[in-house]
């Protein structure tokens, strides 16, 4: 009995043994390479959390700067512009600056007059440079319109930016039309429809294809005029002179005709009687006699 378990005790302690030289190999072998990979994967690990948050705080400073930007009454387009220049590929916020400063581009245009200039009471501005008409017109339309376009062309394919490709579309039909390039608008519309029915945006397409049925319709437009261009018997109520205050009979009634004037000449107007004088007292006077003496 004792024998067999000296044996069983040594028994064990060999096979531990055992164990304890094949880790040991192995870790010899392979520990190195472990090691390594252990500590690639950690270092990436931690280089992509230190990128994922200074993605982060520029994607929040990219909105800050654009909210901020777009803020002021009105905005600069040019600062919108700086700003999707600096954070181009940072989220959507390069699209959406440029599409404001488009946006911007638009509304002075069409607008006549520069935005801040000072204006004297019939709306003219004092200086003529702030005045947009003409070619000063045609060259603030066309840069919007290449705004317009730069977007669309990046975004009109990309399905999770319809919306943006959908408001670039739209700006730059207006821009075409503005320009009198009514194919072009026509083609940009198209453009809105195709990227508005990748996303199934069904309102958006049906505005498009309204607008694409209505541009023959459209090709007259009137002329407009600001008030200090027109005479002053064709000025806006706002800027007429006060009228005088003159009764009109109301609507629906007409005013009872007279008797008609003679067609020969009146007599002139006589000098009327003169009698005695209002304030005088009248003369008292004896009655005549008669013949027997009595009144």
């Amino acid at each position: 009995m004792d024998d067999r378990q000296t044996q069983i005790r040594e028994g064990a302690g060999l096979e531990e043994s055992r164990i304890n030289e094949d880790f040991l190999r192995f870790v010899g072998r392979w520990g190195a390479p472990v090691v390594v990979i252990l500590a690639v994967s950690y270092a990436a690990w931690s280089f992509l959390k230190t990128q994922q948050a200074e993605a982060d705080i520029r994607r929040g400073d990219a909105y800050a700067e654009f909210e901020a930007a777009r803020s002021v009454d009105p905005p600069n387009p040019d600062a919108l512009l700086a700003i999707a220049a600096d954070f181009e590929g940072v989220a959507a916020v390069s699209h959406l600056a440029r599409i404001e400063a488009a946006d911007t581009l638009m509304r002075e245009a069409i607008q006549g007059v520069r935005f801040g200039a000072e204006l004297d009471q019939s709306g003219a501005p004092f200086s003529d440079e702030d005045l947009i008409e003409g070619e000063t017109f045609n060259t603030q339309v066309t840069r919007a319109r290449d705004i317009y376009e730069r977007v669309l062309s990046a975004t009109e394919r990309d399905r999770a930016q319809a919306l943006i490709a959908v408001s670039a579309g739209f700006g730059l039909a207006a821009a075409q039309e503005s320009l009198g390039d009514y194919s072009g608008a026509t083609g940009a519309y198209e453009r809105v429809a195709r990227a508005a029915e990748r996303a199934e945006l069904t309102l958006h397409v049906g505005i498009a294809n309204q607008r694409i049925a209505s541009m023959g319709t459209e090709l007259e437009r009137p002329a407009l005029f600001y008030d200090f261009e027109l005479p002053p018997d064709r000025l806006s109520p706002s800027v007429q002179e006060p009228a005088l205050n003159v009764l009109t009979p109301r609507a629906g009634s007409e005013p009872e005709a007279g008797p008609a004037a003679p067609d020969f000449p009146l007599p002139p107007e006589s000098a009327p009687e003169s009698g005695p004088d209002q304030g005088s007292e009248p003369e008292v006077t004896d009655p005549p006699e008669g013949d027997d003496g009595q009144q």
